[in-house]
C-alpha cells in the first residue's frame, strides 16, 4: 500500500491519459488513472500539454503533478508557456494559503 503524505509529487511519468489531457490512453496512462483512484490521489494538471516534441510540433500531457486531496484547494496549478530550451513547460505550483495560516491546521 502506497502512504501518500501531505506531499506534492511532480515528474515526466511518460503516462498518456485523456484524465489530464492527452488524447489517447496507454498502458502507463492506465496505470496512473489506477494508482490515482485507489490511493486517493489527487491530479492538479488542468489538461494544458506540458511536452512538445520539437521535431514533429507535436504536444502532449505526460508531466504529472499530483497531490494529497488536503493540498488539492490549497495549490494553483499552471504551465509558463516559455520552453526555456527544454521540451518540457516548466510547470508552475503557488500557494493559495494566505501567509498567516497554517496549512497543517496546527
Amino acid at each position: 500500500m502506497l502512504i501518500f503524505l501531505l506531499a506534492l509529487l511532480l515528474g515526466d511519468f511518460n503516462a498518456h491519459s485523456q484524465s489530464w489531457g492527452c488524447r489517447n490512453i496507454d498502458r502507463q496512462g492506465k496505470v496512473m488513472e489506477d494508482l490515482i483512484l485507489k490511493q486517493n490521489i489527487s491530479l492538479l494538471n488542468s489538461g494544458s500539454f506540458t511536452y512538445l516534441h520539437l521535431a514533429t510540433s507535436a504536444a502532449s500531457a505526460i508531466d504529472l503533478s499530483l497531490c494529497h486531496p488536503s493540498l488539492y484547494l490549497d495549490v494553483s496549478w499552471s504551465i509558463h508557456q516559455d520552453l526555456s530550451g527544454s521540451d518540457h513547460y516548466p510547470v508552475i505550483i503557488r500557494s493559495n494559503v494566505p501567509q498567516d495560516r497554517d496549512v497543517l491546521g496546527s
